[in-house]
């Protein structure tokens, strides 16, 4: 299914690992290159990328509640197929690939919302 969905819908297919539990209060320890960018941007700069090399890692208790139920009753075991989830931005669609105690790792395709100007514009080009 995930090699159908990257086939048919090449770059919209995320995969992601969520850990179970609360995320760690400790704020890392800034790189250079953060203190560099906050020494000539100031110290309210905002870095949209981590460092590279560091391990980021995404808990399942920074996603919106409402979510974390529909994900926890829908993706009980590798294989399984969340409804399509609608959101004021997209849509989104989950496959769980692996589940345990510790972490939820899913592929998720997020279809973009269109105005309904763009999809007129959309279906007068022939797309």
């Amino acid at each position: 299914m995930l090699a159908l969905l990257k086939r048919g819908y090449p770059g919209a297919v995320i995969e992601t690992t969520w850990q179970f539990g609360e995320p760690p209060t400790q704020q890392p320890t800034p790189g250079a290159d953060e203190i560099e960018i906050q020494k000539r941007f100031g110290p309210n700069a905002q870095i949209l990328s981590a460092p590279r090399g560091q391990d980021t890692k995404f808990y399942f208790a920074d996603l919106p509640p409402q979510l974390q139920n529909v994900l926890r009753v829908q993706l009980r075991a590798p294989g399984d197929v969340s409804a399509v989830i609608e959101t004021p931005a997209a849509f989104l669609w989950y496959v769980a690939k692996k589940r345990s105690d510790s972490a939820l790792s899913v592929a998720a395709l997020a279809l973009p919302k269109r105005s309904y100007d763009k999809w007129l514009e959309e279906q007068a080009a022939g797309r």
